[in-house]
């Protein structure tokens, strides 16, 4: 094989386009955590807006309160972040 057939056979591999595959799953594991805090303040003002929702948001955004509750920061965040921004009374 000649260098020009090599260098053609190395851009053709796999292994090159598995650091983008990886970086892609690294970008949605980060995104994904800030999207699912991000989501509290609508489903926040919905759960006021519409109450046949209150058992579905609670499911699905009390494990983030569980985790609040452990990091009071997070919490304090949280809480700003619903209450000043969303402007959903705290009950």
């Amino acid at each position: 094989m000649d260098k020009i057939g090599a260098e053609r056979a190395f851009e053709d591999s796999p292994t090159e386009t598995a650091p983008r595959s990886h970086r892609g799953a690294i970008l949605w594991l980060l995104c994904l955590p800030v999207a699912y805090f991000l989501s509290t303040g609508p489903a926040a003002w919905l759960e006021i807006k519409v109450p046949a929702t209150k058992s579905a948001v609670d499911a699905i955004y009390g494990p983030l309160g569980s985790l609040c509750d452990v990091c009071p920061p997070l919490g304090t965040a949280l809480v700003f972040y619903v209450v000043v921004i969303w402007r959903v009374p705290l009950i």
